[in-house]
């Protein structure tokens, strides 16, 4: 299916003023059991009529920028394999968090246990921050082919003074996956 749309000089000029810049790099380092990436991206929204735009909702208010650094690690370690990563994330007044993740995989031949357990600290007004703990098992069929089963436990925040705002529809949830999974 084809779809065009009409471009008038007044939806151009629009588009031109509103056009997303990116801007992002990264650099990777692997070497034997280490492996460490450092990336950077920056996003920028420009001055006119925005809700024409695709764009994520955060990037939905004219002159708003998002810029997201993130660093990650993993080593392996015989059959186990460390990971962590760390992230920044700020859009104007609305996102300004800090967040990271520790995490353990442990392989005993076709099976591989996972845990991992991550937060994220909030400094908006808002102030919700959340934890996410996580366990897992996969069971490998084949080379290309698993079986996965995962719980998460989800907590919207963890500060008493805004415990209240631990509900489903901030992020308090409990969660159970189990699946096949085939690689192509």
């Amino acid at each position: 299916m084809h779809v065009q749309t009409a471009c008038t000089s007044e939806n151009a000029v629009a588009i031109g003023a509103n056009r997303a810049g990116v801007r992002d790099f990264s650099i990777a380092y692997s070497q034997g059991p280490l492996n460490i990436a450092l990336a950077s991206q920056t996003l920028k929204v420009g001055s006119g009529d925005v809700s024409g735009l695709v764009s994520p909702s955060l990037l939905s208010t004219a002159n708003t920028s998002n810029k997201l650094n993130t660093l990650g690690a993993n080593y392996k370690l015989g059959d186990a394999t460390l990971r962590a990563i760390f992230w920044t994330e700020k859009t104007g007044t609305t996102v300004d968090v800090a967040a990271r993740q520790l995490g353990l995989s442990y392989a005993m031949g076709a099976v591989t246990l996972h845990v991992a357990a991550s937060g994220s600290n909030d400094k908006t007004t808002a102030n919700v921050d959340r934890s996410i703990v996580g366990f897992g098992a996969d069971y490998a069929l084949s080379k290309r082919s698993s079986v996965y089963g995962r719980y998460e436990n989800r907590d919207a925040d963890t500060s008493s003074v805004n415990k209240a705002l631990d509900t489903a529809a901030n992020g308090a949830t409990k969660t159970m996956h189990i699946g096949v999974r085939h690689t192509f």
